[in-house]
C-alpha cells in the first residue's frame, strides 16, 4: 500500500523515466545502426573510386601523377595511404604507421599488377563528422530527457495538488472539483454523512420520546398505588387490571420503536375514541390533584397513526396536569367543523417570552420548575416534532396565573 504522493512522485515518475529513456536508447541504437551501414557504403564507394583513379593514373599517366593524387586525396578526405609499387617497394606514404588492415590491389584490365595501397580511413574527416554527429545527437537526447523530466515532474505535481485539493473537499459543500469521479464520490459521501446524521438525530429524539412515553404509564401506576395506599381507591380487580395494562403497555413500547408496527402506520380513523380512552386511562392521575376533566368531543376522522395522536394528546394532557393547581380543571374540546383540538387548563400559565422560548427548545420557567421539579420540558418538544412532521400547527393562548389553552390545527398535509 502506497500513498498518492508516493505514487505520483515516485512510481509514475520512474515509470515514465524508464519508458522515455528506453525510447531514446532504441532511437539512438537505430540511428547508430543506420549510420554505420551508411558509413560503410560511403567508404566502399570512396575506396572503389580511389582505386579506379589510381589505376587510371598508373596506366594512362605516370607514378608521379598517382602520388600527387594521393597527396590531394589525403588532404581532402583525411585518409592515410601507403603506396607500394608492383615489386613491393614503398613509393609514398602520407604518415608513418599506416594500418595494413585494408589493402587495395591495383591491377590493369589485363590483370597485371600495378601496385598495392594500404587504405587507412580511421582518421578520415567523414568518420570524424559522423562521430561528432552521433555525440551531438546523444547530447541533445540527454537534454531532451532532462527537459522531459522537468515537465513531467511539474505535470505530476500539478495533478497531485489537484487530487489533494479534491480529497480535502470530500464530503463538504463544494463543487470546485477537478475530477468528476471524486465529485460524484463526494456527493455520495455527503449524502451518507447526512443520512447518518439524520439517523443519529432520529435515534436521539426517539430515545427521548421513549423515555418520556414511559413516564406516563409509570405515572398512572404510581397514582393507583398511592390511591390504594391512602385508602382513596379500593383495591378491586379493575384497578389491578388497569395497572397490568399499563405494565403491558411498557413491555410493548420498546418493540414499537424497533419495528414499524401497525400503531405507527398512518390510517384514516376517528380520533375522538382515542382521546376518550387516553383521558379515561389518566383519570386516576388527575384525581391525585383533584383535577376535574371536562370534554366536548366531536367525531372527527383524519389520516394519522394511533401512536402519533396518542403522544400528542398524552403529552398535552400531562402538561396540563403537572402545571395545574390542586382542584383545578382541564377542558378538552375537539371541534370537527374547525378541525381544532384544544386543551384548556387553569394552571400557572405562561407569559409571551416563555411561549417563544418553549417553541424553540426544551425550556421551563422558574414557576414551572417550582410547580414540577422533575419535569424536563421534553413533552412539548415531542409534540412539536410530531405536529411538524404531520404538517399540522400548534398555538398557545396563555397568561400567567390564568391558565393555558393549547390549540392544535388538525388540518394535516396528507
Amino acid at each position: 500500500m502506497i500513498s498518492l504522493k508516493t505514487f505520483f512522485r515516485q512510481k509514475m515518475a520512474i515509470f515514465f523515466m524508464v519508458l522515455f529513456a528506453t525510447v531514446l536508447l532504441i532511437a539512438n541504437l537505430a540511428v547508430f545502426a543506420l549510420s554505420s551501414v551508411q558509413y560503410q557504403r560511403q567508404i566502399d564507394r570512396e575506396q572503389e573510386a580511389f582505386k579506379t583513379m589510381m589505376v587510371h593514373f598508373l596506366t594512362m599517366e605516370d607514378t608521379e601523377t598517382a602520388i600527387t593524387y594521393i597527396e590531394h586525396y589525403n588532404h581532402v578526405n583525411g585518409i592515410d595511404i601507403a603506396f607500394y609499387n608492383d615489386e613491393g617497394a614503398l613509393l609514398y606514404t602520407t604518415a608513418d604507421g599506416v594500418s595494413e588492415d585494408n589493402v587495395l590491389i591495383l591491377e590493369d584490365g589485363d590483370g597485371t599488377l600495378l601496385g598495392t595501397v594500404f587504405y587507412d580511413d580511421q582518421q578520415s574527416y567523414f568518420a570524424g563528422d559522423l562521430t561528432w554527429g552521433l555525440l551531438i545527437m546523444n547530447g541533445f537526447s540527454i537534454i531532451i530527457f532532462l527537459v522531459f523530466l522537468k515537465i513531467l515532474y511539474g505535470y505530476l505535481n500539478g495533478w497531485h495538488r489537484f487530487l489533494r485539493e479534491d480529497f480535502s473537499r470530500l464530503g463538504k459543500d463544494s463543487d470546485e472539483f477537478h475530477f468528476t469521479d471524486l465529485r460524484d464520490t463526494s456527493i455520495r459521501l455527503k449524502e451518507s454523512i447526512e443520512k447518518e446524521k439524520r439517523l443519529r438525530e432520529y435515534h436521539k429524539e426517539y430515545v427521548k420520546m421513549l423515555a418520556h412515553d414511559i413516564k406516563t404509564p409509570l405515572t398512572v401506576i404510581k397514582a393507583n398505588i398511592e390511591g390504594i395506599k391512602l385508602n382513596r381507591i379500593e383495591a378491586h380487580d379493575d384497578v389491578w387490571d388497569e395497572m397490568l395494562e399499563e405494565i403491558d403497555a411498557l413491555e410493548a413500547m420498546v418493540p414499537k420503536f424497533m419495528t414499524n408496527s401497525i400503531e405507527s402506520t398512518p390510517k384514516r380513523q376517528n380520533i375522538s375514541p382515542i382521546i376518550k380512552s387516553i383521558i379515561a386511562r389518566l383519570n386516576e392521575v388527575f384525581e391525585t390533584k383533584h383535577i376535574t376533566v371536562k370534554t366536548e368531543l366531536d367525531d372527527f376522522e383524519m389520516k394519522v397513526s394511533y401512536m402519533d395522536i396518542s403522544r400528542i394528546v398524552e403529552h398535552v394532557l400531562m402538561n396540563a396536569f403537572y402545571y395545574n393547581h390542586d382542584y383545578g380543571s382541564i377542558e378538552v374540546t375537539l371541534n370537527a367543523k374547525e378541525k381544532i383540538l384544544s386543551v384548556h387548563d387553569t394552571g400557572i400559565g405562561m407569559d409571551q417570552d416563555t411561549i417563544k422560548k418553549v417553541k424553540k427548545k426544551s425550556y421551563r420557567s422558574s414557576a414551572a420548575k417550582t410547580m414540577n421539579q422533575q419535569g424536563s420540558g421534553m413533552g412539548l418538544q415531542i409534540v412539536f416534532e410530531i405536529i411538524k412532521r404531520l404538517g399540522m400547527t400548534i398555538d398557545f393562548d396563555s397568561k400567567p396565573k390564568k391558565g393555558t389553552t393549547v390549540m392544535i390545527d388538525l388540518d394535516a398535509d396528507y
